[in-house]
């Protein structure tokens, strides 16, 4: 039996509208990374998470794009730099 695209893409949709709970491990870096974020409420570029955490620039990126990802922080294009800043809420203002 063939399946069209359209069941495809209806399934697809489907699987989109549901919440499921993942549990995410983190490695110690990926860790370190979101402690430090919490403590600057200012936000941090990928430069200064990397000597801070005295890593390369590129192992920063990396991490710093995965705890995004799963949603732990948020980032801010500003120009051609993007800050972190720590994804918490307060009340009904995000910081």
């Amino acid at each position: 039996m063939k399946t069209s695209m359209k069941t495809y893409m209806f399934l697809y949709m489907n699987a989109l509208m549901i919440n499921v709970d993942v549990k995410i491990s983190l490695t110690n870096e990926e860790r370190e990374i979101v402690e430090l974020i919490d403590k600057h409420l200012e936000g941090l570029c990928i430069d200064e998470v990397a000597k801070k955490l005295d890593t390369t620039r590129l192992t920063a990126a990396k991490r710093l794009d995965f705890c995004k990802r799963v949603d732990l922080i948020r980032e801010r294009k500003i120009g051609r730099v993007k800050l972190y800043y720590p994804k918490k809420e307060y009340g009904n203002t995000k910081i």
